[in-house]
């Protein structure tokens, strides 16, 4: 058995604090005997001790009932004989009085108090609230350097260089003062060039030079690339925003090969003082009266007139996506090209028309102005049409005028205008041959010689 060595309360076998006053026991201070206040040394079990105690000896068993003699308390008691008293109980021990100390509070840890232990949940929830101040502060100071970045850079930077821009500029006036007033082109920085450039640079407001870069044909359009400058000027921007502008392409005799009019508004051709911007037209079918391979671009002008009249809306392309406009000119005007294009190109025509004049060949067409067939009456832009679109299948196609040649002079009919696949057989079958093999019908095509 255990006793706590401080208020000598009873203790388990393995407490290790004492459940009355909370001091922790060190094994080497546990003991197995209950102090006696007053005693210095603890009495061995089974010992007797003066004045009775746990070590008394057994009382002796009274006598029975029976035996019992009944005393009169009345009457004296007799006197007990003098018994000598053993000489170790002569004398009671006789130990001076050792005053009672108070006990002093025990001084219990915390740690040792039932109750008192701090929870792992408390341990934790101060971690997290740590964790979550320490996380506010971090963002804080983020949010701080993003702002002093932001202000730097928008504010104070733009000051600074606005500062020294101001002090150079002032500079560099003072020199051109020093100097006589004029500054001098050669200190003068690219910016400074290029500023002073667009300031005096103005848009020129009258037609654009155009030279032709290139052309192509993109199904039955005509397709032109055109290169444009301002016309007012090396110090002059261009500015092509028309809504009406028309676009001529004419040879060396003046003769009007291709003509439109087209709308820059929603998408205006620009170009800075100096340079040149590229801008590509399409001229479709009837606006164009030239065979782009037979053609010496070199020799062509292109002319422009910003307030061109349109005559209708803007064609449809066929295969382009390149700028499309409207007719520019009037049913009349494009007979009037239409039948310059026919006698340009019967002149054209004439040598290779020599060379198969003895053989047969074979014709396509043959129409009169105004003439009364497949549901039209034809114009000489009709004419004109239909050798386009035939020479574009067969490149060989020869224009002639049926009055030119003697076996039509022969035959009467000298007012046509005859369109000839240009191919030379030896003999008529060979032509029918060809005409079957191409589709025709013998009212379309037939075998003929023209000399």
């Amino acid at each position: 058995m255990r006793f706590c060595t401080n208020c000598g309360a009873q203790l388990g076998e393995n407490d290790r604090f004492c459940i009355q006053c909370g001091q922790e026991q060190e094994p080497a201070q546990l003991g197995t005997t209950a102090p006696v206040a007053g005693a210095g040394t603890p009495v061995p079990n089974g010992a007797a001790v003066p004045g009775g105690g746990p070590g008394m000896a057994a009382m002796p068993e009274p006598a029975s009932d029976s035996d019992a003699t009944m005393i009169d308390p009345s009457a004296a008691l007799p006197t007990a004989p003098d018994v000598p008293m053993p000489a170790q109980y002569a004398t009671a021990p006789t130990h001076p009085a050792q005053p009672i100390q108070p006990m002093a509070a025990a001084s219990v840890p915390p740690s040792a108090v039932p109750g008192t232990y701090p929870s792992s949940s408390g341990k934790a929830e101060g971690k997290g609230k740590k964790g979550r101040i320490a996380a506010i502060i971090v963002a804080v100071v983020a949010v701080l350097a993003i702002v002093g970045a932001l202000v730097w850079f928008f504010v104070i930077r733009p000051h600074m260089e606005g500062s020294a821009s101001s002090q150079n500029s002032s500079s560099q006036t003072a020199d051109a003062s020093g100097s006589g007033g004029k500054s001098d082109d050669k200190n003068a920085t690219k910016s400074e060039k290029g500023e002073r450039d667009s300031k005096q640079a103005k848009a020129c407001d009258k037609a654009p030079d155009f030279t032709i870069s290139s052309h192509a044909v993109h199904g039955t359009d005509l397709v032109v690339k055109l290169e444009a400058t301002a016309s007012c000027g090396a110090d002059s921007t261009l500015k092509l925003d028309g809504s009406t502008v028309r676009l001529t392409l004419t040879d060396n005799d003046k003769a009007t090969l291709a003509d439109a009019v087209y709308d820059f508004s929603d998408d205006p051709v620009t170009a800075d003082a100096g340079e040149s911007a590229n801008v590509s037209v399409a001229f479709v079918q009837g606006q164009y009266w030239l065979i782009p391979d037979q053609v010496s671009w070199d020799d062509l002008s292109v002319t422009c007139d910003l307030k061109g009249t349109a005559q209708g809306k803007a064609a449809t392309p066929s295969k382009s996506d390149d700028f499309t406009g409207a007719d520019a000119l009037d049913k009349d005007g494009r007979e009037q090209v239409a039948k310059a294009a026919i006698d340009r190109q019967i002149e054209h025509d004439k040598d290779a028309v020599s060379d198969i004049a003895s053989t047969y060949t074979t014709q396509l067409s043959s129409k009169q102005l105004n003439m009364q067939v497949d549901g039209k009456t034809w114009t000489y832009q009709d004419i004109w049409q239909q050798f386009v679109d035939l020479k574009n299948q067969w490149p060989s196609a020869l224009f002639v005028w049926s009055g030119d040649w003697g076996n039509y002079q022969r035959s009467g009919t000298t007012d046509y205008y005859v369109i000839l696949s240009g191919e030379s057989f030896s003999d008529r079958d060979e032509g029918w041959d060809w005409c079957s093999d191409n589709g025709f019908g013998q009212n379309d095509c037939m075998p003929v010689t023209v000399g």
